[in-house]
């Protein structure tokens, strides 16, 4: 199972032992008749809400597209609030993953592997900014490096890249840095970048990204993008990838 293998993967190039957490669902997906099931890789898998804990990988499986074999991979900015259950919390995923799942549901992925180009959980994109600034070194970011580098390189054919405006210079140039590793088919969700020139996020708080992402629903299909040099992304025309 893909879990497994994405598991062995961090475990083989760390001193500790990590674990899949205990399984992550959610509800609210039943309105979209969605069965999901996730598992995260946590640096603490005991205290999962300690503050500044890390998630390396977030692994979803999709049970109605379970026998197509269809791994969709993503490449985020910084993990948020997706947990399994707590004692004083009911299973959930943040809304940004509920995002994702609904989209990899339109295009009938069965699996979702979550990266992150930065590991700590934070669930402000400024607030996530100033933290890496601060705190780029830590073993977690030097860990999630190696591990993003090894998972693209090994197990990635498909990357939707969602990470939006709201980072620093600094924290989107590693972000671009991760891209020019490895050679696989790239694709956003909506066929304009953003201000910024930036693939966008697949947070729907915005008008726009709320605009685009309806359109995604009522036509699922994902557009091609590039790394144009090493600053800088652009969609490909008339290369798209549809369900």
């Amino acid at each position: 199972m893909i879990k497994q293998k994405i598991l062995k993967i961090l475990n083989n190039i760390s001193n500790k032992k990590y674990e899949l957490s205990e399984p992550i669902r959610d509800k609210y997906l039943g309105k979209y008749n969605i069965d999901a099931c996730g598992y995260g890789i946590y640096e603490d898998n005991k205290n999962l809400k300690r503050q500044y804990n890390s998630r390396y990988c977030l692994i979803i499986e999709l049970t109605k597209y379970k026998r197509n074999g269809k791994t969709l991979t993503t490449l985020l900015m910084n993990p948020s609030n997706t947990f399994p259950s707590l004692p004083d919390e009911k299973s959930r995923f943040d809304n940004t993953v509920r995002n994702l799942i609904i989209l990899a549901d339109k295009m009938k992925f069965s699996t979702i592997v979550v990266l992150n180009s930065f590991p700590v959980i934070l669930s402000k994109g400024d607030e996530a900014s100033k933290y890496y600034e601060e705190n780029k070194d830590i073993p977690e970011n030097k860990l999630n490096n190696k591990f993003v580098n090894e998972v693209l390189s090994k197990k990635c054919n498909n990357l939707l890249l969602a990470c939006g405006n709201n980072v620093s210079a600094n924290l989107y140039k590693k972000y671009l840095e991760i891209l020019t590793l490895p050679t696989i088919n790239m694709w956003t969700y909506a066929p304009n970048l953003t201000s910024k020139n930036r693939p966008r996020h697949l947070s729907t708080q915005s008008k726009q990204n709320r605009s685009y992402y309806n359109n995604f629903q009522e036509n699922p299909c994902l557009y091609k993008i590039e790394l144009y040099n090493i600053n800088s992304l652009k969609i490909i025309e008339g290369c798209q990838l549809h369900p």
